[in-house]
């Protein structure tokens, strides 16, 4: 069996985070626009949308991750999946 790939999610979250959606975020509202594909108030609408129809990411905002992949360990960040389906 081969060993697992460390994938370091928690820091494109991280990134993610901190360059569309802190409080003074690295790109503006045209970046953010552009590289998510639609405004982020519409973004994070739909993720809550997601979110409230997905048990395990009920209690997501801003962090708060509580299932648990096949490694055992948090799954991936709400975002980072809405964001991985837009594009």
């Amino acid at each position: 069996r081969r060993p697992n790939i460390e994938r370091e999610y928690d820091a494109g979250f991280e990134r993610l985070y901190r360059d569309y959606f802190s409080d003074s975020p690295t790109f503006g509202h045209k970046a953010s626009h552009r590289n998510l594909c639609m405004t982020r108030r519409i973004f994070l609408k739909i993720t809550d949308a997601l979110a409230a129809h997905n048990k395990p990411w009920t209690s997501f905002w801003p962090v708060g991750r509580n299932e648990l992949d096949a490694t055992v360990k948090l799954g991936i960040h709400p975002i980072l999946k809405v964001t991985a389906a837009t594009r």
